[in-house]
């Protein structure tokens, strides 16, 4: 996914797991406590939170190191940022990248 993707579906899955466990947690805990008379029900609920994360975390591919779509590249010269441009495709084009003496963003190009 390309980089403003990655923040919109990141900042909106926090937020949203964020409002409806974190904001229902002591509401649910308190139910189940008063439904099941144990007062270690709060324990067991985040220990099934924390089981849920960690199968979670067992599933989802290590990207560390690797390079990210969408994300500028850190290169020494013009000639190795287009050399990448290339190999990435047709997707990424030289205007996404902040060259020197490129135009601004927002503004028309001359040909």
């Amino acid at each position: 996914f390309y980089t403003p993707v990655r923040y919109s579906a990141l900042s909106i899955g926090f937020n949203v797991s964020v409002s409806l466990f974190g904001g229902t947690t002591p509401l649910v805990t308190a139910w189940l406590v008063e439904r099941t008379g144990d007062p270690l029900v709060p324990a067991y609920y985040l220990m099934g939170a924390a089981a849920i994360g960690l199968v979670t975390m067992l599933f989802v591919r290590e990207t560390a190191g690797l390079p990210l779509r969408g994300s500028p590249p850190a290169v020494a010269s013009d000639a190795e940022a287009r050399a990448l441009l290339q190999a990435d495709g047709p997707v990424t084009v030289d205007a996404q990248l902040p060259l020197p003496g490129a135009p601004p963003v927002g503004q028309p190009r001359t040909a």
